[in-house]
């Protein structure tokens, strides 16, 4: 039975590429094949940081502190299948 770590690279861009930014940057996590795919180029053609604005704001604002990044991307998961990226 053929699992999601069979996909070309190819296949696995064009999922990735459905995904929001802060889930991509979370799949970078799980393995280092995804790693180098979420870190190629065509991934990131056409992406709108705009939504990220405000975080990136509180986050250099004096006033208000910095975010922890574990706030911001949340808790990883790591696949048995693939090596751990660390």
């Amino acid at each position: 039975m053929a699992t999601l770590f069979d996909l070309p690279d190819l296949v696995l861009l064009e999922i990735f590429s459905y995904l929001p930014v802060r889930d991509r940057i979370r799949i970078s996590r799980v393995c280092h094949r995804w790693k180098r795919l979420v870190d190629d180029r065509w991934l990131w053609r056409h992406v709108d940081l705009t939504l990220y604005t405000y975080e990136v704001h509180r986050r250099t604002n004096p006033k208000e502190g910095l975010l922890p990044v574990s706030l911001l991307l949340g808790s990883s998961t790591q696949s048995d299948c693939c090596q751990s990226v660390e």
